[in-house]
């Protein structure tokens, strides 16, 4: 499956590696967001970072294992939280900020 997400962190347990981003909501309109838990073993951290250095977003391949609505209505909480398998990724850079800014630029256009 793919996903356009934000690095939140990255954490190391028992030499297992795990990745937690947030989806990019403003991709699709109406999409829901929500919260990727992925299992990175024997992938290349330091790429990752190398690109997670520059604030942005990802473009990531995941292998889904399980998905489940969250029922927490707290503000900015996620809707779904999902675990899976990291595949692979690109460094996509800002590109929630550019379609959004692509999406207001229509907007003012469609509206003149």
């Amino acid at each position: 499956m793919l996903f356009y997400a934000t690095l939140e962190d990255v954490k190391r347990e028992n030499g297992a590696a795990t990745l937690y981003f947030t989806t990019v909501t403003v991709t699709t309109e109406g999409e829901p967001s929500s919260r990727l838990i992925l299992n990175c073993d024997g992938c290349s951290l330091q790429d990752l970072k190398k690109s997670a250095a520059s604030v942005g977003d990802f473009g990531l391949i995941v292998q889904v294992t399980a998905a489940a609505k969250l029922l927490d209505g707290a503000e900015n909480a996620p809707e779904f939280v999902v675990h899976g398998k990291f595949i692979d990724t690109r460094f996509v850079g800002d590109y929630a900020l550019d379609k959004l800014l692509a999406l207001q630029s229509v907007d003012k256009s469609s509206s003149k």
